[in-house]
């Protein structure tokens, strides 16, 4: 009993920062509509920055002036996403929105790669190193003051949107933005200070995380990943569900890390079986979305618009039967570089063909593509090196594990998808809502 309370107690460390990065995201939501996925980007690059002024990488500046200019950095970079980003798309479906928060997420991320390596770099600490004795066992004090730090946080963004009058007006943009508009407040203006706001407050969890991790470009990104849960949990909303979610989360995710060291954990050629602390937040996204059987909660623009329709194919049997024969015919005659390089071409383009059907004829973006290619080609690989099944039922089988998670996968927004479409038919049009409750709130300031 007393392991599994330490590990609780460990987990707080990285639950703070899960919290930061939802927290940010609840705030972007709230202010522009968008799910921001580059929150954890914007998290990473606070941190790098601060490494890179302080620690000798750009110079060796001292944390008083490092910190205040690696702030001023991530305001910087949410500043430029919402005028070159976000802004651009006001009117867009929320999807498109969803899209380019991902590109920014790309960008970065390849951004930190070219500049500073894949390598994990130690940041230099804020906080104080000292620990403290607790079950046996040496914790840092630095995970408590974080800890405090991020519920403080939460509470203070709770405060600010219930009782001061930028709160008011944040509430009233993403209920009505006609009526906002229509009592003199300016939709652009509530969402760039939101979006500082968040980049603000990821920047500077990035920072602070350098007690509980590494400035890594391939993990600390990803983040967003269990925050996302812990947002869709407070549907994008709260802020005090939001960091309890986190939280929650983090703390299960080290309970995991505790029971993957036991014997009698799940193992796969004789260590623990990996990739469970990733589902998790995968099972809980689609336990949440299937027990609310709705979509994210939405608000009030004026204009959404719906993602535009696939055009119609044009001579669909003509245009197949040329690209077939040439496809084939090049396999033949290319030499082995060019001929691989055709291969994965094709490769890819059956991807892009199952993106098409998805977002084209649902109306749906989806990331998991490539994830569904590896699940079948894994399965292929198993079945091949430890039954010796090869093709074709080998490549049967990966066919029906990649269509069995998928239909995993859609079976949890299923409802979603049905009432997005409503929905995006339906307000596909310039609507005014009357802004009687808004001006009464606003008497009342």
């Amino acid at each position: 009993m007393q392991q599994i309370l330490l590990f609780i107690l460990l987990g707080l460390g990285s639950g703070a920062l899960i919290a930061g990065i939802a927290l940010a995201v609840v705030l972007t939501y709230r202010g522009s509509g968008v799910i921001n996925l580059s929150t954890g980007a914007i998290a990473m690059l606070g941190g790098y920055a601060f490494w890179a002024l302080n620690a000798g990488k750009l110079a060796s500046l001292p944390t008083a002036v490092a910190l205040p200019l690696s702030l001023l950095f991530v305001l910087a970079v949410g500043a430029i996403t919402e005028f070159a980003v976000y802004r651009p798309l006001r009117n867009a479906s929320p999807l498109a929105k969803l899209v380019s928060s991902l590109g920014v997420l790309l960008i970065a991320q390849s951004a930190m790669i070219l500049a500073f390596g894949v390598t994990p770099q130690p940041e230099p600490g804020i906080l104080p190193t000292n620990v403290v004795h607790i079950f046996g066992a040496v914790v840092p004090v630095n995970r408590f003051i974080l800890t405090g730090l991020v519920i403080v946080a939460a509470a203070g963004l709770a405060a600010l949107y219930k009782w001061t009058r930028f709160g008011l007006a944040t509430r009233a943009a993403a209920e009505n933005e006609a009526a906002a508009m229509l009592s003199g407040l300016s939709p652009n203006i509530i969402s760039l200070t939101n979006t500082l706001l968040a980049s603000l407050l990821a920047g500077a969890l990035g920072i602070l995380a350098a007690s509980i991790t590494q400035l890594d470009p391939s993990t600390l990104p990803l983040q967003i990943i269990p925050a996302l849960a812990a947002a869709l949990i407070a549907s994008f909303t709260s802020f005090g569900i939001a960091a309890a979610a986190s939280f929650g989360i983090a703390i299960m995710y080290s309970l995991l890390q505790y029971a993957s060291a036991q014997s009698w954990f799940p193992q796969s050629g004789g260590v623990s079986l990996p990739g469970v602390t990733d589902l998790l937040a995968f099972l809980i996204i689609v336990v949440v979305l299937f027990w609310r059987g709705s979509r994210i909660p939405g608000r009030g623009e004026i204009v959404e618009r719906s993602l535009p329709q696939a055009p119609r194919p044009q001579h669909l049997v003509r245009t197949g039967l040329v690209c077939a024969l040439v496809g084939a015919v090049l396999l033949i005659v290319f030499p082995f570089d060019f001929r691989e390089a055709l291969i994965n071409t094709l490769i890819g383009a059956l991807m892009a063909l199952s993106l098409v059907v998805v977002v084209g004829f649902v109306g749906q973006i989806s990331v998991i593509q490539l994830a569904l290619a590896g699940a079948a080609g894994f399965t292929i690989s198993h079945m091949a090196v430890n039954f010796g099944i090869t093709f074709p039922v080998a490549a049967l089988a990966g066919i029906v594990v990649a269509v069995v998670i998928g239909l995993v996968t859609a079976v949890s927004h299923e409802d979603g998808v049905i009432q997005a479409r409503l929905a995006d038919g339906m307000r596909a049009e310039i609507h005014v809502a009357p802004p009687a409750r808004f001006a009464t709130a606003m008497k009342r300031r």
